[in-house]
């Protein structure tokens, strides 16, 4: 179902709740999918906790990822001196659920090691383990970036996981429509949870209605707006 689908399934929801949405409504289609964004969150988080699973739609893969050697004082890490690093060119999109890092052609799989163990995982005292290729991720001020260490020839990677915001894994590919009508892509959202995430959308925006009423003029130009960084 498209982004814009699932906004309109909201608005019947919400007019025949209350009436106070209407063709006029005064929360633009993106005040009310950054909502949505935040109760799928929340409603990903709360299944991955109960180990339910999700289908194949709500993932999406970043088919290029690619790095430039840094030195690894960049890291702050204490490493061994002959450990390679390697950084995403650029930020990689906040995802919820990540399913697998692999090389371009699809046929080497790499193990994902949480930045607070990578130095221990460098400095391991099995040289099959310290000198084996890893990934990792860390947050910094401008966004989270993808590392690879013990392998300067991995210049492409694709990434598969479920994004907090779908918008932003298209964009990260390049998607034309991500671009121009990011309304128009699919929400990657499983259809049995629609109905939960607009239920939760309603109660987030009916208490802010209730407090203040929004003046946001209708825009689904910038899809930066329902973004968010760790």
């Amino acid at each position: 179902m498209k982004i814009r689908e699932v906004i309109q399934q909201f608005k019947h929801f919400a007019e025949d709740k209350s009436g106070f949405i209407s063709d006029d409504i005064r929360f633009s289609e993106y005040a009310i999918f950054h909502h949505m964004l935040m109760a799928r969150t929340t409603l990903i988080n709360e299944r991955k906790k109960m180990f339910m699973s999700f289908s194949n739609s709500m993932y999406q893969t970043l088919n290029c990822v690619n790095f430039e050697e840094v030195d690894k004082s960049e890291c702050n890490l204490n490493i061994p001196s002959g450990c390679n690093v390697l950084k995403s060119t650029k930020p990689v999109p906040n995802f919820l659920v990540l399913v697998s890092i692999n090389s371009r052609l699809g046929n080497e799989h790499l193990d994902i090691v949480d930045w607070d163990r990578v130095e221990g995982r460098a400095n391991h005292y099995l040289p099959k383990i310290s000198n084996s290729r890893f990934a990792t991720f860390r947050n910094l001020p401008d966004g989270q970036y993808l590392y690879i260490l013990n392998d300067l020839d991995l210049k492409q990677v694709t990434l598969e996981a479920i994004f907090e915001n779908p918008i932003e894994a298209d964009l990260y590919n390049g998607d034309e429509t991500a671009k121009c009508s990011p309304m128009d892509l699919n929400s990657r959202t499983d259809y049995n949870l629609i109905d939960i995430i607009i239920k939760m959308t309603w109660d987030s925006l009916i208490r802010i209605n209730n407090i203040a009423p929004m003046d946001v003029q209708n825009d689904d130009r910038n899809p930066s707006i329902g973004s968010s960084n760790n």
